[in-house]
């Protein structure tokens, strides 16, 4: 799991400056093809979107969870996942489907000749 996972800052970037990706009321995912054999995952969560640690790390583990589940799916992707509002187990049923909508959407990013 530690290699499927965006920490350093450049990878963002080059994620975040090619701009191929898709928009919902919940969440902004990116993605950009990194020529690997799985899909490495980032995501942010601002506080002032969340002021509050503990639901800022429920929304991260929640997320975390789907892309473990969709990690196929996402092969050869570099994905990061900017949070737009909060969301609690209230509407998780909501989030799952915007989740996977994303998912589907962003498929179109494996095109080379979009970059």
């Amino acid at each position: 799991m530690a290699n499927e996972i965006l920490f350093v800052g450049c990878d963002f970037n080059t994620v975040l400056t090619r701009r191929c990706g898709k928009k919902t009321k919940l969440f902004k995912l990116f993605a950009h093809p990194n020529g690997l054999d799985h899909a490495r995952f980032g995501q942010t969560v601002a506080k002032k979107i969340c002021p509050k640690a503990v639901s800022r790390n429920y929304m991260k583990r929640v997320i975390r969870h789907l892309f473990r589940q969709h990690a196929t799916e996402l092969k050869g992707l570099d994905v990061v996942l900017m949070h737009q509002t909060p969301f609690n187990t209230n509407n998780y049923k909501d989030v799952v489907s915007e989740f996977e909508y994303l998912i589907q959407a962003i498929q179109s990013c494996r095109d080379f000749s979009k970059f």
